[in-house]
């Protein structure tokens, strides 16, 4: 029988795991089927915590295939619409960034902040808010250095004027100028993974806190229904049954909100008896008062028989007198048989009202005896219903204790430790007769492997990832320094082979083509298109035999031609 029972558990939750899958791929009918047909297995295991989370899950995929329906809906469209132009806008702001074009960069992170704010991407949008920061504070900068920029452009003319530096010095600084910037790219991108993990351990502590926000919510829910049982309680013990009957409907009604099924029909059980309660209580109070009414009763007729046969008695005995012979003694004998009779009378009534008495305070004891019994019942009754309380809530407290180690275990991905408290919590419900947190908390109990094996698997493809990552980002380093040591070789060589009057107009060329771009930022686009067209004007005067800067030509000619659109 045992074998059946777990041979049936295990198929209903591969069933259930089919039906996982079957979600993924978003076959939602075939889900339905498969649901459906765990939830049958688990009616035979008589798992009803379990029937109710998966009639929650078919629910969960009719609303789905329901969401479906609407999928192409114009709002969707629109939707669609808005997230294409915010990619398209992020991707020009990016550019621009990385051309130092941070004006024209800011514009288009803004636009693309509140599309992205309207469709409700609160992490892109942190990220965007990031960038601005950062490109606002690059523009303030910039506008500090503007006024040096005189003293800056006459330090540059004296420059000119002096004797160029040696090839071989130009070369280095432009060397070191270029790693400079490729650590900066790198620094940029450790900067950016860094910040990305700081995100993930903050969205982390953030879901933690809600836990604990619940987690106070539901002991403060369970303070005020734990007293307002209590009162209830203490009202029945003191006959109050309205009022108790209040106690108990405020007691459901927040078991209720914390989601405590088992225990609210405990509840509404216990709230039904209170009319019992009530009944044979006045019931009880009816019956002891009939009973006085009856002693009573009974000692009235016992008087009024007594009277009864004292006058019969004084009947028979005038008949006597008036049967007796009337001789000479008579008066004698009438006073002596008088005597004897009155004697007679006395002590015939004595014993009966000694009788009565006996008889009357027996009946007081019994009743005396009955009502202390019943008061001794009573609170008999009381204690071991506290007792069983103070019990109930030792053994409540330990499970949630046990609960919310497993809990912290679980976000420790101490999944095995985890488990052990988990059964413990579980045994702990089924003393107190909870069977639906404890169905509930065995089913968490059986994710926890999967749990674990996910954790694992996920692990181990996060390690890798690193390592290809890893592997891949010093191959590109490996890479960009050779090609950077390559071109550097044969831009001095073919450097080595100008004239001095050569070297001076190029050194003149690349001084002027970094402040053009200085100028670029802060707007001042003539100027700068006065720059760009000198500059051209000294590449062209190096022959492209001796050095070949048509790349250099062309990307002054585009700047050229885009930064006359804008004007």
């Amino acid at each position: 029988m045992q074998e059946e029972s777990d041979d049936l558990e295990k198929l209903a939750e591969k069933v259930e795991n089919q039906a996982k899958l079957e979600i993924k791929n978003r076959n939602y009918h075939k889900a339905i089927e498969l649901l459906n047909k765990a939830k049958k297995l688990n009616q035979q295991l008589g798992f009803m915590g379990q029937i109710g989370i998966i009639e929650k899950k078919i629910k969960r995929v009719k609303n789905l295939i329901e969401f479906e329906k609407d999928d192409d809906s114009e709002s969707k469209k629109q939707r669609k619409l808005l997230e294409e132009k915010g990619t398209k806008l992020l991707n020009i702001a990016e550019f621009s960034f990385r051309d130092e074009k941070y004006k024209k960069s800011l514009k288009n992170y803004k636009e693309a902040l509140s599309i992205y704010q309207e469709l409700g991407f609160q992490y892109q949008c942190q990220k965007i808010k990031t960038n601005i920061e950062k490109i606002e504070e690059i523009i303030s900068q910039n506008e500090l250095s503007e006024g040096n920029t005189k003293k800056e452009t006459k330090k540059e003319q004296e420059t000119i004027s002096k004797p160029s530096e040696s090839p071989y010095l130009t070369k280095l600084k432009e060397k070191r100028e270029k790693e400079e910037l490729e650590a900066k790219k790198y620094e940029e991108i450790y900067h950016s993974r860094k910040q990305l993990k700081q995100e993930r351990v903050q969205s982390k502590e953030e879901n933690y806190r809600e836990y604990e926000r619940k987690k106070r919510k539901e002991k403060e829910l369970m303070k005020q229904a734990e007293e307002a049982l209590d009162n209830g309680n203490n009202c029945i013990n003191h006959k109050e049954f309205d009022k108790a009957k209040g106690y108990y409907k405020k007691s459901i009604e927040l078991f209720t909100m914390m989601g405590w099924g088992h225990q609210v029909n405990i509840l509404k059980k216990e709230l039904d008896n209170i009319d019992s309660y009530k009944e044979n209580y006045l019931a009880t109070k009816r019956l002891n008062q009939k009973k006085n009414e009856g002693i009573q009763e009974q000692y009235n007729q016992r008087e009024n028989s007594l009277l009864t046969q004292r006058k019969k008695f004084m009947n028979e005995m005038k008949k006597d007198l008036r049967k007796a012979p009337f001789d000479d003694n008579k008066e004698e004998l009438s006073m002596a048989e008088k005597i004897r009779r009155e004697r007679y009378r006395k002590t015939h009534e004595s014993i009966i009202k000694a009788q009565q008495e006996e008889e009357f305070k027996n009946k007081i004891s019994e009743k005396e005896t009955w009502q202390e019994k019943k008061r001794s019942e009573e609170r008999e009754r009381l204690r071991k219903i506290s007792e069983k309380k103070k019990k109930e809530e030792l053994l409540l407290k330990e499970a949630e204790e046990k609960m919310d180690q497993g809990r912290y275990l679980v976000d420790q991905h101490k999944y095995d430790e985890a488990k052990i408290l988990y059964k413990k919590a579980v045994d702990l419900f089924k003393t107190l007769g909870w069977f639906n947190q404890a169905d509930t908390l065995y089913e968490e109990i059986k994710n926890l492997e999967r749990y674990k094996r996910e954790y694992i698997e996920k692990q181990r493809l996060e390690n890798i990832r690193k390592k290809k990552e890893e592997e891949k980002y010093n191959k590109r380093v490996e890479s960009l320094m050779n090609e950077q040591r390559h071109k550097e070789r044969q831009r001095l060589i073919e450097l080595s082979t100008l004239s001095p009057e050569l070297q001076q107009s190029l050194q003149k060329a690349e001084l002027l083509l970094k402040k053009a771009e200085k100028e670029e930022d802060l707007g001042k686009i003539r100027r700068v298109l006065s720059r760009y067209n000198y500059i051209l004007t000294l590449y062209k005067k190096i022959p492209p035999e001796k050095l070949d800067l048509r790349s250099e030509i062309a990307e002054i000619e585009k700047k050229i031609s885009l930064l006359k659109s804008q004007d």
